[in-house]
């Protein structure tokens, strides 16, 4: 996983001694590279999902739906708002599976609603730290002028995809159905991130 990419990053910054002609950052830059690329991948499937019609007219099932709406996005917009977290759940020595935080076989509720667009949110603000600190990378190793291309096309391709996908996601929901700072989701603050 991505997540995984900047753990391995770190261990790379500490483990690695470099070779004659080459700089230390050089593998945390192919790291992070990796830790990109994964969050992409992650992220593509839930945007492939909106603009899937899934060979469905979303008109037929909702008739209020005129403009031509995917399927995809339509499910999304209906159903993200009361998808909830649970708590994680283990299996007991009994054989069942029990709540991590009340020990029940029912599942504790951390929140209600909006997991997935929460999860979107920190997905999108983990990339963005991923190409910080790639880019700071690149600025390290000295190539400026070789690397300078690559640093800017980075910063200008990660702003414009950042800020679309944002802007996508939260123009799914009416934004007073959105839940607000207090709320224990944390979506307010996966979008200020």
């Amino acid at each position: 996983s991505a997540k995984e990419s900047f753990a391995k990053a770190a261990s790379v910054r500490i483990e690695t001694t470099p070779r004659v002609g080459q700089t230390v950052v050089n593998p945390e830059i192919n790291t992070y590279m990796a830790a990109i690329a994964g969050y992409e991948f992650a992220l593509s499937g839930y945007f492939e999902l909106l603009q899937d019609t899934l060979g469905i007219n979303t008109a037929m099932i909702d008739s209020s739906v005129t403009s031509g709406m995917p399927f995809g996005y339509y499910i999304f917009r209906q159903e993200v708002p009361a998808r909830a977290l649970n708590a994680a759940r283990y299996l007991g020595a009994d054989g069942q599976l029990h709540d991590v935080v009340s020990g029940l076989a029912t599942p504790t509720e951390l929140f209600h609603g909006y997991k997935d667009l929460v999860m979107l949110f920190d997905l999108l603000a983990d990339s963005a730290e991923a190409v910080t600190e790639q880019t700071r990378l690149y600025s390290m190793r000295g190539n400026f002028m070789s690397d300078h291309n690559a640093m800017l096309n980075l910063v200008k391709t990660s702003q414009e995809k950042f800020y679309l996908d944002g802007n996508i996601l939260l123009g799914i929901f009416p934004e007073s159905s959105l839940p607000g700072l207090a709320d224990p989701s944390g979506l307010q603050q996966s979008v200020q991130r």
